[in-house]
């Protein structure tokens, strides 16, 4: 079934565990609860996109960094029956 994909702008220090955001043009899911530290917001990220058996990092970004926070949707089918 086809899907859409719609983002809502979060700021980085808005971000929370299992959250899915698009960075760097791909999507990732946040699998630790962020962290403040004197470098910036830091959590550990699946990249979704990448088929990769260690896509596991670790990132460090602003936390005034504008985000897309994404949640998938199917498309309602509107073809005439």
């Amino acid at each position: 079934m086809p899907q859409t994909i719609a983002c809502d702008r979060i700021l980085g220090d808005q971000l929370t565990e299992s959250d899915i955001v698009l960075y760097c043009s791909s999507r990732i899911l946040v699998i630790t609860e962020p962290q403040y530290t004197y470098s910036g917001i830091v959590f550990d990220a699946v990249w979704i996109d990448i088929d990769s058996p260690d896509n596991i990092q670790q990132l460090c970004l602003d936390p005034a960094l504008k985000l897309d926070l994404v949640s998938t949707a199917p498309v309602s089918d509107t073809r005439a029956a």
